[in-house]
């Protein structure tokens, strides 16, 4: 890319050109917060529960009001790919840890 110095008519002068720099520059954005990972307790089956149809992970899903450990396959894909696995949480729960 080739950029011309003053090739151009400025739509606004030098001066406010350089007033408005120096406001932005004193104006930062808050430096954001790194986000904050759940303790492996919360969840402890994650990553650990496997499709017995096509094989993916399942993933904890909360649809209906209900968590629900699903085909990530099926979710990725299409049910095409994988008709699905759907267990409640309350029965993954109840297996233990």
């Amino acid at each position: 890319m080739v950029y011309y110095k003053e090739n151009h008519p400025p739509i606004v002068t030098n001066d406010l050109w350089e007033k408005a720099q120096k406001a932005l520059g004193v104006r930062k954005l808050p430096k954001k917060e790194p986000e904050k990972r759940l303790p492996m307790e919360t969840f402890p089956y994650k990553d650990q529960l496997y499709c017995a149809k096509c094989g993916n992970k399942l993933m904890r899903s909360y649809t209906g009001g209900k968590n629900r450990w699903v085909c990530s396959g099926k979710e990725r894909f299409s049910s095409d790919f994988c008709p699905g696995v759907s267990i409640p949480d309350e029965v993954v729960k109840s297996w233990g840890v």
